[in-house]
């Protein structure tokens, strides 16, 4: 049996996430992905941008056949809503949308949170539109 504290598994996880490892307390994955914003995306985006007006929240499962793409927006700060499907669009979504504003490419993601944005490089909504989901990158975590 490992004699170490939960202390030091969770530091011990915390050092080794980006790598991907097993907790030694849980033997749950734990690894950092970086997401990139993709096509998928940002078409949701686009379409909620359309549907709805300044600050209205709207059911989401109803309109839009997402799989959990929406939710990966807030990451951004380009949508805000809750997981039981309600949903709107953020001023900063909107401003993308409309090619005001860029964001960055990559959201850094451990335990379905937001670490940092990886802003190195980044992207408009047409960018984002012409960035397909590449499964592969993601797992070695590009």
């Amino acid at each position: 049996m490992d004699e170490r504290t939960l202390a030091e598994a969770r530091q011990w996880v915390r050092e080794n996430r980006d790598e991907g490892v097993r907790c030694p307390c849980c033997d749950q994955f734990a690894k950092v992905y970086k997401r990139s914003l993709n096509s998928g995306m940002a078409w949701c985006l686009i379409k909620m941008h359309r549907m709805t007006r300044n600050d209205e929240f709207i059911y989401t499962p109803r309109v839009i056949d997402n799989s959990g793409t929406l939710s990966k927006l807030r990451y951004w700060d380009l949508l805000e809503g809750d997981e039981r499907g309600w949903w709107r669009v953020t001023n900063a979504g909107r401003r993308f949308v409309r090619r005001v504003d860029k964001v960055g490419r990559w959201a850094v993601i451990y335990n379905d949170e937001l670490l940092y944005i990886d802003d190195s490089k980044e992207i408009d909504i047409v960018e984002a539109l012409n960035n397909k989901f590449d499964y592969e990158s993601l797992m070695r975590g590009e």
